[in-house]
């Protein structure tokens, strides 16, 4: 009696053991299988991909959304946003990246010029200024950055904007920039050197 009272505990343990293996090794095989089958990005996809900025371009602690498709006329467009903090009511320290492919470089030529409309309206361009900290030698075929000043939450900051346009590539990177917190001029001169390199590199890539 003693002997079944250890007996089937131990039966129960070896199956429950045997059970969990056997998870694990079809959880694998799911895996890989649906791994296999996941959809190829197509070369359009890769290039925006490779051309955006990356989270290790941004200070530590930053985090990033997940890249989402933007909707433009005569483009494939991708957008992609990062933060400075985890807290959603902090959402105002963020940076946002826009790519838009063309088919072709007159296509693109019009597309920067709606970018730079967009984001640094004509009526308004007087208000925008450029900062000399942000200027560097680009590769880009048509490039502005001017940045806006104002006052985010008690707090002294410049919203800037850049726009710039590689063959039939056009790269908006959008920015509340800070005084020595957050995002400094520095870390976002950082991001748009980046943003030149990368969108460079892309292209080169293709």
């Amino acid at each position: 009696m003693k002997r079944k009272r250890w007996l089937w505990p131990l039966i129960m343990a070896i199956a429950l053991g045997a059970l969990l293996i056997l998870q694990s090794l079809i959880g694998r095989v799911v895996y890989r299988w649906a791994w296999e089958r996941r959809p190829t990005p197509s070369p359009i996809e890769v290039l925006l991909a490779q051309a955006a900025i990356q989270l290790s371009d941004l200070p530590q602690g930053w985090r990033q959304d997940d890249m989402m498709v933007e909707s433009v006329p005569e483009a494939e467009g991708r957008s992609i946003r990062f933060y400075g903090t985890s807290d959603p009511k902090e959402s105002w320290i963020n940076v946002g990246e826009i790519l838009l492919l063309y088919p072709d470089v007159t296509a693109a030529q019009v597309g920067y010029q709606q970018q730079h409309d967009q984001h640094i309206p004509p009526a308004y361009a007087t208000h925008w200024k450029e900062i000399a900290e942000l200027e560097f030698s680009h590769h880009a075929d048509q490039w502005h950055v001017a940045c806006l000043s104002g006052n985010t939450n008690g707090s002294s900051s410049h919203a800037c904007t850049a726009v710039a346009r590689y063959e039939n590539l056009v790269v908006t990177m959008l920015g509340n920039v800070y005084e020595n917190r957050y995002l400094s001029i520095a870390d976002f001169r950082a991001v748009l050197e980046a943003m030149d390199r990368r969108a460079v590199a892309a292209l080169e890539r293709r």
